[in-house]
């Protein structure tokens, strides 16, 4: 078994009910809002908007280089981490309006 592997196991144990009963209403919870994207920061699961987004993309925006845009997204993004993807979506999105 790798060495990663091994160390990952450290932190495997089994859900107590009311670890079972966070995940199962924040799960809920997220359901229900039924936002647009959701985000991973600060070790929760957020709801949001694209608009939250552009305005970070549109700090960066050079629409004569898209690559160039996407990897400052990236290399500059310490809240979202999103991959290159995700950020061609979002400006091939911003580019139809």
């Amino acid at each position: 078994m790798p060495e990663e592997i091994k160390e990952l196991l450290k932190y495997e144990h089994k859900l107590t009910d009311e670890e079972k009963d966070r995940y199962k209403n924040e799960w809920i919870k997220l359901a229900d809002e039924n936002s647009e994207i959701r985000l991973f920061q600060n070790g929760k699961i957020i709801s949001t908007n694209y608009d939250y987004l552009y305005s970070y993309i549109d700090k960066y925006y050079d629409k004569n280089n898209i690559r160039r845009t996407v990897a400052t997204l990236m290399g500059n993004d310490t809240e979202n981490n999103l991959s290159s993807d995700v950020y061609n979506f979002l400006i091939e999105r911003k580019q139809k309006q």
